[in-house]
């Protein structure tokens, strides 16, 4: 089935070619004027979040910039504080974090004590939540379980190795490596979220005496 006529189809050609296409210019211009604002409506949307998408790179710092890769810092004979250093203007989610500890024989991680952050309102409908901003520190307890940790010699490797910094005659303090996952995620105060982070860290880790 035609879409235009027989007869329309013979009448528009018996016009001159070039009022032909005057004719057709006109009707383009009469359909742009009328769905043209409409079509607008729906892709400039998308084309603004299309350029916030591509030009985030140089309106916000890399991940790395923004949260410092995490350190370790022994604290106690059983616990360690992971840090991070948050640039100005962004934050870490309080309830994002997550740490794992690589299998490691009669050691294991304790209840993370993450501080408390100040609630926040993002504007999403979903009330305020908990962010950290500044210098952030999580400390993490380690749990021994004496008869494993006991029975650990030389052989084992990195984990029944000495240290080299014991005074001349002393016995040697007995370290282990521990190798944990770190898992955390946050956002710039202006609007952009960063996918989730995963860090894996090392550290050796003194044995206190009443575990040698």
């Amino acid at each position: 089935m035609d879409v235009i006529p027989q007869a329309m189809q013979t009448f528009f050609r018996s016009f001159p070619l070039r009022f032909r296409e005057i004719i057709l210019l006109f009707i383009l211009c009469c359909a742009l004027a009328i769905f043209g604002p409409l079509a607008a409506a729906f892709t400039n949307p998308l084309a603004d979040l299309l350029g916030r998408e591509q030009t985030a790179s140089g309106e916000f710092l890399p991940p790395d910039e923004a949260f410092s890769p995490p350190h370790i810092e022994i604290e106690t004979h059983n616990s360690f504080a992971i840090r991070w250093r948050v640039a100005d203007g962004y934050y870490l989610y309080q309830d994002r974090f997550r740490f794992k500890l690589a299998q490691s024989r009669g050691i294991k991680l304790g209840h993370p004590e993450i501080p408390r952050g100040m609630d926040k309102d993002l504007g999403d409908g979903f009330g305020p939540m908990a962010v950290l901003q500044g210098n952030v520190a999580v400390t993490l307890p380690i749990i021994f379980r004496d008869d494993d940790v006991a029975r650990r010699t030389p052989e084992d490797g990195e984990q029944g190795k000495s240290s080299d910094s014991s005074p001349t005659g002393a016995t040697p303090e007995r370290i282990t490596t521990l190798e944990i996952t770190v898992g955390y995620q946050g956002c710039a105060e202006a609007g952009f979220c960063y996918p989730p982070i995963t860090k894996n860290l090392r550290v050796e880790f003194p044995l206190a005496r009443h575990h040698q």
